[in-house]
């Protein structure tokens, strides 16, 4: 049983990591490139995900809820929501 935890916080640590990492690129694509977009909203979304573990993302996500795409700025708040609920 203690496998299977430790491998679940493992692999939850590693989400975390890779899309504090992506949404960290993302933030400094051009917001006018399309497919900078779409890294940023799929960060949003992941960040989302892990919920409160997310919390030092908190900063970036606020700062993308004025992304120039509508839909980066709606994945911001719905991660917002989850890490902050």
């Amino acid at each position: 049983m203690a496998r299977v935890t430790a491998g679940r916080a493992a692999l939850k640590a590693e989400r975390w990591l890779d899309a504090r990492i992506e949404f960290a690129a993302a933030m400094r694509i051009d917001p006018k490139n399309t497919g900078g977009r779409e890294v940023r909203r799929n960060a949003a979304d992941a960040l989302g995900e892990l919920g409160p573990a997310a919390k030092e993302a908190v900063p970036a996500l606020r700062k993308a809820q004025v992304d120039l795409s509508f839909d980066v700025q709606r994945a911001a708040r719905a991660a917002l929501k989850k890490i902050e609920p």
